[in-house]
């Protein structure tokens, strides 16, 4: 029989079960302060203190700017997909708009609107990645307040990957990217908060991005005091909104500057995405976990950034974003398919004329739009590298291809070498160093017995060469390798 209400509650301890509701409290609560104390240790740059000055902890400083500079030559080659990110969240026409202008900027003829412009974003710590290197220290997690560079060794190091970034170009790129994110957003923030019928989508970005209400109210009066339009484009002029004023008033003011400023810095960076405190687990703070997760912590800031941000904004926006910025993915993985080889880049024509869903699945992975998902897919495909050329199987890739059928020789993405990364896909790449060591082995085991060794064995040997991929640096080792797709033997 159905037991009733009054059975229920006499054969039901309501006491155990508040005691065990408060304790998964308790438990809950102090979680929380344990994330908390670590974060605000991690901005301190004291997390974990006594790990990071051990000598695992210096290894580990000087393990990370090599692995940069071994293999961040193409960062700037991967980064291209971005320029579009703009667009999925502010639209296709907006970002066409100031383009022409934008694009001249590069040569430092752009319209003076823009460069006002640019100038509002450098007050709010933007445009700057030319001096600062903050996308690489994130990127590639060599940046740390306090407990980085602590030896002679590891500052040469440091320097080393400083200048990296400005042999790959992607200091370069990433400011030019800040920039075209920075006019856009400062466009339609200053649309939605000076339009006299705002819409419901205007409000809501104004609140994702910190604006209260009362503070719009104030932003909105001093852009009608001191907001003009140059060339097209909104312009605040927040150097002004505090002049002259006094006492309460400039409080106000002051305020509204800080709130304006932090809320571009908001919006770029959802766009033009680099690492956060927030983006990755607390385990990837720890030596260890830095090793292991280097080069995926920009990933996991993408996640939330990037792709959380875009599917909250205008669906229409979204999907338009990701279309056109998987045909730049496309493009951006043929480049990198020719920058990997004459071998390489010759398989993958003969790949994607068999099956052009090869070509759609690269373009989806490198559009940047879904990052954490083919990051845990491509390291799937290295792990699967173990069992050989014919059994590599890529979660994602493998299942958007299937229909198109396996070509001969099996497929390899233009994320993974031809060689073997298993230690690398678990470990990081420092531990990857292994399968770099083991095709060594195997090209000197080659050269002993007479035998010509392979050409996926001598580049990833030669992957832990310095620079070994930055422009430049890797074609001429690929003409000595026999391995260029321009000098071909």
């Amino acid at each position: 029989a159905a037991m009733g209400r009054k059975e229920l509650r006499a054969g039901y301890d309501l006491t155990k079960a508040k005691n065990k509701l408060a304790q998964k409290l308790t438990d809950d609560e102090k979680g929380a302060l344990r994330d908390m104390e670590a974060v605000r240790d991690i901005l301190r740059g004291t997390y974990k203190m006594d790990a990071h000055l051990s000598t695992w902890g210096s290894i580990t400083r000087l393990a990370m700017p090599f692995q940069y500079i071994t293999k961040m030559g193409g960062a700037g080659l991967s980064s291209v997909g971005e320029f579009l990110r703009p667009a999925i969240v502010h639209g296709l026409q907006p970002y066409t708009e100031h383009l022409p202008e934008l694009i001249k900027e590069i040569g430092g003829a752009g319209s003076v609107g823009i460069k006002m412009s640019i100038k509002e974003a450098n007050l709010a710590g933007l445009v700057m990645e030319r001096t600062l290197s903050a996308i690489r220290a994130g990127m590639s997690d060599v940046g740390d307040p306090l407990v980085s560079a602590t030896t002679s060794a590891e500052r040469a190091m440091n320097k080393m990957a400083h200048y990296g970034s400005k042999w790959n170009g992607l200091n370069l790129i990433t400011d030019w990217q800040q920039a075209v994110a920075s006019v856009m957003s400062q466009h339609r923030m200053i649309e939605a908060i000076t339009s006299t019928s705002q819409r419901p989508d205007q409000a809501a970005l104004l609140r994702l991005l910190g604006i209260s209400k009362n503070t719009e109210a104030d932003v909105a009066r001093l852009l009608a005091q001191h907001g003009d339009t140059i060339d097209g484009v909104r312009l605040p002029n927040t150097e002004k909104w505090a002049e002259n004023l006094t006492g309460a008033d400039r409080i106000r003011a002051e305020d509204a500057v800080r709130v304006y400023r932090a809320a571009i810095n908001t919006d770029v960076n959802s766009m033009i995405s680099k690492a956060g405190i927030g983006d990755k687990p607390l385990f990837a703070n720890t030596p260890t976990g830095r090793l292991i997760f280097q080069f995926s912590s920009f990933n996991m800031g993408a996640h939330r950034r990037v792709m959380m941000r875009g599917m909250q904004e205008d669906k229409v926006r979204f999907i338009a974003g990701t279309i056109a910025m998987t045909s730049i993915g496309m493009a951006t993985a043929y480049a990198a398919a020719w920058r990997n080889g004459a071998e390489r880049f010759d398989k993958f024509n003969r790949d994607i004329a068999y099956n052009p869903l090869i070509l759609l699945a690269e373009g989806v992975d490198r559009s940047g739009v879904f990052p954490l998902f083919f990051d845990a897919a491509n390291r799937a495909e290295r792990v699967s590298s173990g069992l050989g050329a014919d059994y590599r199987f890529n979660p994602i890739k493998s299942v958007l291809t299937a229909p198109g059928g396996k070509p001969p020789g099996g497929y390899t993405s233009t994320r993974v070498s031809d060689g073997k990364q298993v230690f690398g896909a678990l470990g990081g790449p420092t531990v990857g160093m292994f399968d770099s060591a083991f095709a060594a082995a195997r090209v000197g085991l080659d050269m002993s017995r007479g035998i010509a060794p392979k050409k996926a064995d001598k580049n990833q040997a030669g992957s832990i060469l310095p620079f070994n991929s930055f422009p430049g640096a890797r074609e001429t080792l690929q003409i000595l390798y026999g391995n260029s797709p321009i000098f071909r033997p």
